[in-house]
This record gives C-alpha cells, sequence and structure tokens, in this order.
C-alpha cells in the first residue's frame, strides 16, 4: 500500500509540473503573438466605443402611487376585470397587485391611451405617431411593400382600421409593450413590503416619455375605478330612481289628500270621506315604501364609496430627466477585454492544433 501510495504521489508530481509547464508555455505563446492580442484589443475596444456611441440616449420617466381599497365592495368589480382579461376569478375583496399591473399592459388600455392627442417637440399628434417617430420605427419599415413605409396614424376610429392600420397599431403596442425581441418602453411592477407601484416609461424623447406616462397612468386609473364600480353604482342609480319617483308620487298624494280635506270641511259626504280615506291610506303606504327607499339608497351609497379604489400619487416624473446614455469608458474596457480573451483563446488553440498535428 505504501509503495503504491509513494508511486501515485510521485505521479501526481509529474503531473503538476507538465501542467505548470504547459501553462508557462501557453504563456510564452502568448507573448510571442503579443501583436494579435494588440490588434484584437484595439479592434473590440473600438467597437463597444462605436456601440456606446451610436446607441441612443433615452429618458426614463417613473411614477410611483399607491391603491387604496377597502376590502368590502371591490370583489364584484374584480371580478369583472379578470374576466374580461381571461385572468380567472378574484377571491376576497383585497386587490392584488399583479392584476393591476398586468392590467396596465393590456391591449385595450394601451390602445386608448395611444390614440390621445399630446403635444411632443410643439407638434400635436397621436401618441402613437409620436412613438413611430421617437422610437424610429419607420427605419425598420424602409423596405416594407405593405404600405409601412411612411405611415402614420390619420384617425382613431380602431374599429375602422384597415389590415395596413390593424398591423402598424400591433407593431406599436408590442414596443410599448415589448416581447422578446424588443425592449419595453412601458415597466410596471411593485415592492411586496409597502404595496407601491411604479410605472415606467422609456423613449428617446424626454417630453414622450413624461405625457405617455401620465396618460397611461389616468387610463389604468379611470378603467380600474369604473369596472369596480360599475356593480354597486348601477344598483345605486336605479335606487335613487324609485326614490325620486316615490317621492314624487308621494307629493302628489298629499297635495291630493289636502285638497279633498280643505274642499270638504264641514261636510258629511260619505264619498267625499271614503275618497279622503283612500287618499290617506295611500299617503300612508308610499310613506312607508319611501322611508325603505331611502334606507336602501343609503346603503347603497355606502357600498358604492367603499367599493372605489382610491389611486393616489406618490411621486411623478419632471422635466428635466437624466439622460441614459452608454458610458463611453465601461464600453472601451469592456471591449478591449473581450477581445484580448478572443485573441488568447485563438492563440492558444491554434497552438494546441499544431502541437498535436506533430
Amino acid at each position: 500500500m505504501k509503495e503504491g501510495n509513494q508511486i501515485t504521489v510521485k505521479e501526481d508530481e509529474i503531473t503538476l509540473k507538465e501542467l505548470i509547464l504547459k501553462v508557462q508555455e501557453f504563456y510564452r505563446e502568448v507573448l510571442r503573438n503579443w501583436k494579435i492580442v494588440a490588434v484584437f484589443l484595439v479592434l473590440g475596444g473600438s467597437y463597444f466605443l462605436y456601440t456606446a456611441i451610436t446607441t441612443p440616449v433615452t429618458y426614463v420617466a417613473d411614477m410611483t402611487f399607491m391603491v387604496n381599497e377597502e376590502s368590502g365592495g371591490s370583489n364584484g368589480g374584480m371580478g369583472s376585470i379578470l374576466g374580461q382579461f381571461g385572468l380567472g376569478g378574484g377571491g376576497g375583496g383585497e386587490f392584488n397587485l399583479d392584476k393591476i399591473a398586468e392590467l396596465s399592459k393590456s391591449l385595450r388600455i394601451t390602445k386608448e391611451a395611444l390614440f390621445e392627442k399630446a403635444v411632443v417637440k410643439n407638434k400635436l399628434d397621436y401618441f402613437a405617431n409620436h412613438i413611430i417617430k421617437a422610437e424610429q420605427i419607420h427605419e425598420k419599415w424602409k423596405k416594407d411593400t405593405t404600405g409601412l413605409k411612411d405611415f402614420y396614424f390619420t384617425n382613431s376610429e380602431i374599429e375602422k382600421f384597415g389590415k395596413t392600420e390593424r398591423r402598424a397599431l400591433k407593431i406599436v403596442y408590442n414596443q410599448v409593450k415589448g416581447n422578446p425581441n424588443i425592449e419595453p418602453l412601458m415597466l410596471v411592477y411593485y415592492e411586496k413590503e409597502t404595496s407601491i407601484l411604479t410605472m415606467e416609461v422609456e423613449s428617446q424623447s424626454e417630453e414622450l416619455s413624461i405625457l405617455f406616462l401620465k396618460e397611461l397612468y389616468e387610463k389604468v386609473s379611470q378603467f380600474y375605478i369604473k369596472e369596480s364600480t360599475d356593480k354597486p353604482k348601477a344598483t345605486f342609480d336605479k335606487l335613487k330612481e324609485k326614490r325620486d319617483s316615490i317621492s314624487q308620487e308621494l307629493a302628489r298624494k298629499e297635495s291630493l289628500l289636502a285638497k279633498a280635506i280643505d274642499s270638504n270641511i264641514g261636510l258629511v259626504s260619505r264619498s267625499a270621506q271614503l275618497k279622503i280615506d283612500r287618499l290617506q291610506r295611500d299617503v300612508q303606504m308610499l310613506s312607508v315604501a319611501y322611508a325603505e327607499i331611502v334606507k336602501n339608497t343609503e346603503m347603497a351609497a355606502f357600498n358604492l364609496k367603499i367599493a372605489m379604489p382610491f389611486f393616489q400619487v406618490i411621486d411623478e416624473p419632471f422635466s428635466p430627466l437624466r439622460p441614459n446614455r452608454e458610458s463611453k469608458i465601461k464600453a472601451i474596457i469592456l471591449g478591449a477585454f473581450l477581445g484580448s480573451f478572443l485573441a488568447i483563446i485563438i492563440i492558444i488553440g491554434r497552438k494546441i492544433y499544431r502541437d498535436a498535428m506533430v
């Protein structure tokens, strides 16, 4: 066993020695070919520097906000929202921040914002057209033969869009939402600990980033509030209408009763007394019905109030935004490192191949 162990140790020492010698050999090979390393270093640094210079400067506008929502009456509204977007039923009354984030990225919300108008660079136009210009989407459409070359939206009636307009809308929407091949213009995320949501828009136009972010926020908050309160508001409106109707009828019957009593003072006519009795009975029934409808209307108003979510902006963007540009120094260092590394791999690989072919 000892003899075997001694042999093993000796073999290990020889292997380690060979490894060190081989590393020294590779090192000398790299030094002999330092010009190749230098060329790759310059090429890598130059390429990454060029990429940094030509990468468009972008501006990120962000907004933080909270959604305060009571637990009592919001379930119906949330269920309605989830049903429309295929997200399943919402359980309980607590709002789900994931659902708000998903709603923010939906086509329904985005297309409404895209076809609102705003002044960007002193020109009033649809946000969709501003995005086409700011993100240089026409560059991708230069060779298009289906009508997208130099295309701009001229109307906001989406239901009347032709094939070309629908195709352009889909491209602009993907630019906003993003996909595996496109970085999104808009992001929505939240902190679990604080339940604070953040919405971001990044574009090559400072004005566009700020204005489009605010428009998206308005569309999301309006839609969410409307869908959350549709059912309780419909109930409240019906009860209010019924209350007003009963109130008017009660006032009319009370007026008729007063006139009947006034016109029959001192008379003992049975028919007159019968009419007064009937009117008194009607007034009494309407009074009971009115008291009940007033109570139900007040309850419906309370349910509507607790069902209505409240969006509260914490921080909103304002000009000037800090430009987001590539660092030229970092680009040169990274390019030089990768270029040098590639040159070393090529030199060592070439030597291994030559040694193996001897």
